[in-house]
C-alpha cells in the first residue's frame, strides 16, 4: 500500500471533510447573496440547437454531482464507523498486491486480498458482481479511489450478531462453502455440510439439519451465494457456537405420508444416495427408505427402482426396507 498517495483517515480526526463542507457552505452563502436565492433559467429558441448535445451536457453535470454525493456518503461513514456496501466489480493487481474491486458511482475502492477475509483467490472472485460490505481505511481523492478492509466489516457485523442472536430466532444465513470428506478428491466427495455466513459469524449446518429426507450432495442442491433461512436451535455465546437448522422451518412429511406407504407394501422409487451402509431410495419429497444393497445388482444414483417397506418409525422420521427389482 502507497501510504503518500493517500490520505490516512483516523476516526478521530477528519478535518478534510469538515473543512470541505465548511467551504461548500460559504460559496453557496455568497451565491445567495449576491444573485438571491434561486437563479432564472432564461428559456430561448436557438436554430440550430442540437438537443441530445445538451441531453448530454446535463448528464455529464449531474454525473460531476453524483460523484460529489459520492465522496460525501463514503465520509459520512467513516466519520461515524459505519459499513458501506457496494458491488465487487472485479479482481485486479494494484500496488504489487491482488485486490478486490468494489465500484461506488465512478469511484473505485481497493480490497488488498489480506483484508478481504476470503479463504482462497477462488472464493475472491466467486464474489464478483456481489455486493459486500467494508470499512474505509485510506483515500485518494484526487484519483477518486480509496482502500478498505471487508475484515473490519465482518467483525463488526459478528459482533451485533452475538448481541442481538437468542434461541428460537429465524434468520436469513448466505451458502459461502461445502465440506467434503477430506479422505476423497473433491471432484468426487460429496458434501455432507454447509458453512453458511449468519450476519458475519460462519456456521456449520449439516445435511440432516437442512431438510427432510436424504440429501445426498448438498452442492448439487445449494449455489455459493444461496440464501437459506434458518431457525436458531441452540446459541452458547461464551463457547462462541451456534446450531441452527433450516430443515425445523419445513413442514414435515410424517406422519401424513403413513397414509400412502403401509409397512410389507411394494412401491415404486428412485435412488437418492449410495453409500457403504446402504441405499437411499426417495418414494416421495422427504420421504426416503434406507434398504440393504442389492446382492447381485450394483445400483447408481437416479435408478428406479421397487423397495418393500418393512418398517415405518414416524418418531424418528424414518423407514427401513428391502429393494425387490431394479426397473
Amino acid at each position: 500500500m502507497v501510504k503518500n498517495q493517500f490520505t490516512d483517515l483516523p476516526e478521530e480526526d477528519l478535518s478534510l471533510a469538515t473543512e470541505t463542507d465548511e467551504t461548500e457552505a460559504s460559496y453557496s452563502s455568497n451565491v445567495e447573496n449576491e444573485e438571491g436565492p434561486k437563479y432564472k433559467v432564461l428559456k430561448t429558441l436557438i436554430e440550430g440547437l442540437d438537443q441530445e448535445k445538451v441531453n448530454e451536457m446535463k448528464a455529464k453535470q449531474s454525473q460531476h454531482s453524483r460523484i460529489d454525493e459520492n465522496w460525501k456518503a463514503i465520509y459520512r461513514a467513516v466519520q461515524n464507523r459505519q459499513i458501506i456496501e457496494a458491488e465487487m466489480i472485479g479482481v485486479e493487481p494494484k500496488y504489487n498486491k491482488l485486490c478486490a474491486v468494489v465500484g461506488i458511482g465512478t469511484i473505485r475502492g481497493y480490497i488488498p486480498f489480506e483484508y478481504t477475509g476470503f479463504a482462497s483467490k477462488e472464493q475472491m472472485n466467486s464474489f464478483i458482481g456481489k455486493r459486500v460490505g467494508f470499512k474505509v481505511k485510506q483515500l485518494d481523492r484526487e484519483n477518486n479511489i480509496f482502500v478498505a478492509s471487508r475484515i473490519d466489516a465482518l467483525e463488526v457485523r459478528a459482533t451485533l450478531t452475538w448481541q442481538r442472536i437468542e434461541e428460537g430466532q429465524t434468520a436469513i444465513a448466505v451458502v459461502r462453502g461445502y465440506i467434503r470428506d477430506p479422505k476423497l478428491p473433491a471432484n468426487i466427495s460429496p458434501a455432507r455440510a454447509l458453512r453458511v455466513d449468519l450476519g458475519g459469524v460462519m456456521v456449520t449446518i449439516l445435511a440432516v439439519d437442512v431438510d427432510h429426507g436424504w440429501i445426498d450432495d448438498l452442492s448439487e442442491e445449494y449455489q455459493l451465494g444461496d440464501p437459506l433461512e434458518v431457525k436458531i436451535m441452540e446459541v452458547d455465546k461464551e463457547r462462541k457456537k451456534i446450531k441452527i437448522s433450516a430443515k425445523a422451518l419445513k413442514p414435515s412429511p410424517y406422519p401424513e405420508c403413513t397414509k400412502r406407504f403401509e409397512q410389507m407394501g411394494v412401491y415404486i422409487g428412485k435412488v437418492t444416495g449410495v453409500v457403504e451402509y446402504g441405499v437411499f431410495v426417495s418414494l416421495e419429497p422427504g420421504v426416503d427408505v434406507l434398504c440393504k444393497h442389492m446382492p447381485f445388482t450394483e445400483l447408481q444414483k437416479g435408478d428406479r427402482v421397487t423397495v418393500r417397506l418393512l418398517n415405518v418409525n414416524v418418531a424418528k422420521q424414518q423407514m427401513k426396507g428391502n429393494l425387490v427389482r431394479k426397473l
